[in-house]
């Protein structure tokens, strides 16, 4: 009886034993069927997901949050990992971050009390790049690690932080990279580029789009940022070439941007400090700080934060061929720099010319103290880069931890100096009224401001700042609050502090942009007021998109309506009217109408067949003006209308993968263009009248529309241009009657390959005499022609090294008109530009007659990752018009 009572016992524990294990959190290793890093071996991202929710399910220290899904529907995925203590009290946590992040009513004493209890918030990203795929694989050991391991040291970290780790912001990217590599390792192609983005719409720029917001993965992390969590430190981890050295690591280079707090630079730069420290301590070679990486601009996530008071850092490492090993050419300590070779140094996984070949040896071969240890060539693998991000994790965590109430005083303390600040003024707050050009683009900016933590009022009353009225319903953002350095960075013009060159010598290449100022770019007044100034104000929990409004006639009948064409909305309305079957024209002068006695510009949309309860609708929803025309003023517009309909679009997409053409397909997508991409092989079949009006041609050099990519290892489905023949074709389109638009650097292959009267003045001139490395310049606009309708006489244009033009006599059939301008004197109006009186007088878009067709030369960046909305227009425009007839 005993023995069997005692066997019963024992089966009970077995079971319970059995039941433990299977509940255990299983090793990568176990788990994948290989180790993290093993050559040529990657993890999927369905397999990293199922990892990290098996973490959570089997760990008291790990959650998993969803968030929003991915452009392409794939799961993103937030892990929170600390000490079950932590856990437990996760929403008190959140709270408190958030009454440090605007601590208005919290006195010194509370804010205290709150340093004492609370752990540090980190929050860490990987491959936002998918191509740098090293992460993400790395994050499978480094959940498990923290996870499992009941170490003092882990469980220092876990007590000490809170750990928010996104193990990619690119989930798409990681699907296509690995499947990709997966299809063509151990082939001949096993080094194919991709030919196409790795992010559906913006490739490697889904890093420049943190204040413009344009895709779902950006306002996952933003919400992470600055509506949920708002942490006091947020690391990128990315990789960089493979040539050089091996990681880069805090502090940043200069130039230096004055929105931010001095302590902001500090505390990124010492823990920067540790992770050189604990890289050293393993004793890693490569390993430098301090070159390369600026404090200077806007785009990227991790940047944004120096302007929101919290630590943002970003760690890059060399690079292998995915999961496929490098070898480079080895050299001596303090060899000889070799002459730079085009094309020698990379991107992620490449290492210039041919992939199936070593690297040269690297050119910085010199020890010194912001690289003590430097890499001399090699091999270098995937688990080299695993291992280089383990430790630099690691030493994060710790520094954090270490220091976990110095960065939260620091954060409390700058929010409240940000406040005391703007409420001295210089400038006290920035005004936008209400009635603007474009109120689509109003709200949109407003809308991304709300978003990224900015605080927004609006006006009860009329008041008077500045010696100006604004009237009720102005927008008004106080420099008195925490992210004001971040508001004001946004809003302003952009003074980059460019060193001066020595005569002969080009200028200082900066990293990325120079200027990006929102206001400029999208059309929209934002006044700067400097003095203080009292205003009925009240605060704004959502940013409400504006109505329209569509006045109906006072009586009779109504066959037709018009609706003013100032604002991007208009273009989209006339899509929606198009598929809709609604009879459509643009007017081509002046129109006065009955009911509100109003002028209408050209461009204006005249509206027939449709009803007006619809028509009301869509108007109010998208934040137009129109109203009914009595039959009397419809009579006058016959004789001077375009009537529109539904433009045939087509895409240039290269095998290339071209960030300017996923940016204009978003676009197109956005305002409802429907459209058609073209290959290579579809250009060179010809015919291409037959199926479209308009075909666009993103930004791209004349190379490498013509040639792409070429090369042994290049898949030969995906080798190539468009070629001669594509050429050909295309100057046949255009002689028939179709319209070729084209995008700033396309537009070298539309003059060279028509013969058009027109010359790019700025190609050949070297940069020691002409450079502008990404400014907002201001334009003026002939907007009677019909593809600048809408846009005001005077804007401003997004330009990034692009062409500008000079129209010369007609030598053929062909002629040329300047649509848009830059002034006789200079036009910066924010960023950098070296020579500007290159640009005096020149023209910067055009129109060109070929045959019985036509090119559009657009020479600045009408659409430049979608943020210029001021210029969207004249891209809209030159696809509506392309099917105009009067």
């Amino acid at each position: 009886m005993l023995t069997r009572r005692l066997l019963r016992i024992f089966a009970v524990i077995l079971l319970a034993a059995l039941c433990v294990s299977a509940q255990e959190l299983p090793t990568p290793e176990k788990y994948l069927g290989f180790r993290v890093g093993t050559d040529k071996k990657l993890a999927t991202w369905p397999q990293v997901v199922e990892y990290m929710r098996m973490a959570a399910k089997t760990s008291d220290r790990v959650r998993v949050t969803d968030l929003d899904n991915s452009t392409m529907g794939n799961p993103f995925i937030l892990l929170t990992i600390s000490s079950p203590q932590n856990l437990a009290r996760l929403a008190e946590i959140q709270a408190d971050q958030r009454k440090l992040a605007y601590p208005y009513a919290l006195d010194e004493k509370s804010a205290e009390a709150i340093f004492a209890k609370n752990p540090a918030v980190v929050l860490i990203t990987m491959t936002i790049h998918s191509s740098e795929v090293g992460s993400t694989q790395m994050s499978l050991e480094l959940v498990h690690r923290l996870a499992t391991e009941h170490s003092p040291y882990i469980e220092n970290l876990l007590d000490n932080v809170v750990f928010l780790l996104a193990p990619s912001v690119n989930p798409d990217g990681q699907v296509m990279i690995v499947d990709w590599y997966n299809k063509n390792v151990g082939t001949e192609f096993e080094f194919s580029p991709m030919p196409w983005l790795y992010h559906k719409y913006v490739g490697h720029d889904n890093n420049r789009d943190a204040f413009m917001l344009t895709q779902i993965e950006t306002r996952n992390v933003i919400r992470v940022l600055y509506k949920d969590w708002f942490p006091l430190i947020f690391l990128d981890e990315h990789q960089m070439g493979s040539s050089g050295a091996r990681i880069f690591v805090p502090p940043f280079t200069d130039p230096i941007n004055l929105n931010q707090d001095p302590l902001v630079r500090a505390g990124s730069s010492l823990l920067g400090m540790y992770m050189f420290t604990a890289l050293n301590a393993a004793g890693y070679e490569g390993v430098e700080y301090g070159r390369g990486y600026p404090w200077w601009y806007q785009g990227p996530a991790k940047n944004g934060a120096w302007w929101h008071n919290m630590v943002g850092l970003l760690t890059e490492v060399a690079s292998a061929r995915l999961a496929s090993p490098v070898e480079q050419q080895r050299t001596q300590l303090y060899a000889p720099a070799r002459p730079a070779t085009p094309g020698a140094e990379g991107g992620p996984g490449a290492g210039g010319g041919d992939p199936r070949r070593p690297l040269p040896p690297p050119n910085d071969t010199w020890a010194r103290t912001q690289y003590p240890k430097p890499w001399l060539g090699g091999t270098w693998r995937l688990r080299d880069i695993v291992d280089y991000e383990l430790v630099i994790t690691y030493a994060l965590l710790e520094g954090a931890a270490a220091n976990r109430v110095m960065f939260q005083r620091n954060f409390y303390n700058l929010n409240r100096k940000a406040i005391e600040t703007g409420r001295k003024g210089d400038p006290f707050a920035y005004i936008i009224p209400e009635e603007q050009h474009d109120r689509g683009a109003t709200w949109k900016l407003l809308e991304v401001l709300d978003l990224t933590g900015i605080e927004i009022f609006r006006a009860k009353a009329a008041f008077e700042a500045g010696g100006i009225r604004y009237e009720s319903g102005s927008y008004v953002i106080p420099m008195a609050q925490p992210f004001r350095g971040y508001a004001k960075d946004i809003l302003e013009p952009q003074k980059y502090p460019m060193r001066p060159a020595a005569p002969g010598q080009a200028p200082e290449r900066p990293y990325d942009v120079t200027g990006w100022t929102l206001p400029l770019q999208m059309g929209v007044a934002a006044i700067e007021v400097k003095k203080p100034f009292d205003a009925p104000l009240e605060k704004l929990s959502t940013i409400e998109k504006p109505k329209g409004d569509l006045v109906a006639a006072k009586k009779g009948g109504a066959p037709a309506f018009v609706v003013a064409p100032g604002g991007n909305n208009s273009s989209l309305l006339a899509n929606r009217l198009l598929k809709a079957g609604a009879d459509i024209s643009w007017t081509t002068d002046f129109v006065q109408a009955s009911s509100r006695g109003w002028r209408y510009p050209p461009g204006s949309l005249i509206v027939r067949n449709f009803a007006y309860e619809k028509l009301r609708a869509l108007v109010e929803e998208l934040g137009l003006t129109g109203e009914q025309f009595m039959p009397a003023d419809d009579s006058k517009l016959r004789a001077n209308v375009m009537k529109l309909r539904a433009p045939r679009i087509a895409m240039y997409q290269p095998w290339a993968a071209n960030m300017d053409e996923g940016w204009t397909r978003w676009l197109l997508e956005k305002y409802e263009f429907p459209y058609t991409s073209l290959h290579n092989e579809d250009i060179r079949a010809g015919k291409l009248n037959d199926k479209y009006d308009v075909i666009i041609f993103a930004s791209q050099s004349k190379n490498g529309i013509l040639n792409g990519n070429r090369g042994e290892w290049v898949r030969p489905e995906y080798r190539g241009g468009i070629g001669d023949d594509g050429a050909k074709a295309i100057e046949d389109f255009v002689r028939a009657g179709g319209t070729l638009v084209a995008l700033d650097d396309a537009s070298n292959f539309a003059i060279d390959t028509l013969g058009l009267p027109v010359r790019n003045i700025l190609r050949g001139v070297p940069s020691d005499k002409f450079y502008c490395p990404g400014a907002v310049l201001e334009i003026f606009v002939d907007n009677r022609n019909p593809i600048a309708y809408g846009l005001p006489q005077k804007t401003s244009a997004y330009f990034l090294n692009s062409p500008a033009f000079e129209i010369s006599a007609p030598f053929t059939e062909n002629s040329a008109r300047a649509v848009a301008k830059y002034p006789s004197t200079n036009p910066l109006q924010s960023g950098w530009i070296g020579g500007p009186e290159y640009l005096y007088d020149k023209v910067a878009a055009a129109e060109v007659s070929v045959g019985k067709g036509r090119v559009v030369l657009l020479g600045f960046r009408a659409q430049f990752r979608a943020q210029p909305h001021a210029t969207f227009k004249l891209l809209f425009n030159s696809l509506h018009s392309s099917a105009a007839s009067r």
